[in-house]
């Protein structure tokens, strides 16, 4: 997955670095997003607990409610002498769309591996398939935000047997979403929730 674009149409690219081209060995940064790791510093004095392949739980910052399952991959050999402590590498054992690249990320290591699975559940969002409406082959939905009504464009997923279909993106929880958009609404135009 292409993650920064370095370079522009017309730049020049080379393999040799130059001080009016900053970026010049780099046309794009990509990464392989199925093998993250989790880098951590530990304090020298207690490497001498940690070993290769031992369990750990792995919080990012950005999802803090949720733990994902992983393990010691490597344990560097060399220390960093200011801040006494040694690099280590944890990997992720359960793949997730919310792990990305450069995320703060907790992690506690532990002694031995959870008697119960560590599963990494994932909340889908879900809407009424009425309420979906197409405009020039994209997807979107009329939602009401401070009284007025309000276009978004939405991805969605597979459909559900209850007559939902999986919102993939476009929507936060608590929106409120017009279920049968009349044809004759337009952008702005006043709107409550009906009384149940």
């Amino acid at each position: 997955m292409v993650l920064r674009k370095d370079a522009e149409v017309g730049e020049i690219v080379g393999p040799i670095m130059t001080s009016s081209t900053a970026r010049a060995g780099a046309v794009v940064t990509i990464a392989d997003l199925h093998t993250l790791e989790a880098g951590v510093d530990c304090n020298e004095a207690y490497i001498a607990r940690l070993f290769v392949e031992q369990p750990a739980d792995i919080v990012l910052d950005a999802y803090p409610e949720v733990h994902f399952p992983g393990e010691v991959r490597a344990i560097y050999p060399s220390a960093d002498r200011d801040k006494a402590t040694i690099p280590v590498r944890v990997r992720f054992l359960a793949l997730d769309d919310r792990i990305r690249p450069d995320l703060g990320v907790q992690v506690t290591f532990l002694e031995r591996r959870p008697t119960e699975e560590i599963v990494v559940v994932k909340k889908t969002l879900a809407i009424l398939a009425s309420s979906v409406r197409e405009r020039n082959g994209r997807s979107f939905v009329w939602i009401v935000r401070e009284g007025k009504l309000e276009s978004v464009d939405v991805s969605i997923g597979e459909a559900l047997e209850d007559g939902t279909v999986a919102l993939l993106s476009g929507l936060n929880e608590g929106d409120q979403v017009v279920v049968e958009p009349a044809p004759r609404m337009r952008k702005g135009m006043r709107a409550q929730p009906a009384a149940r």
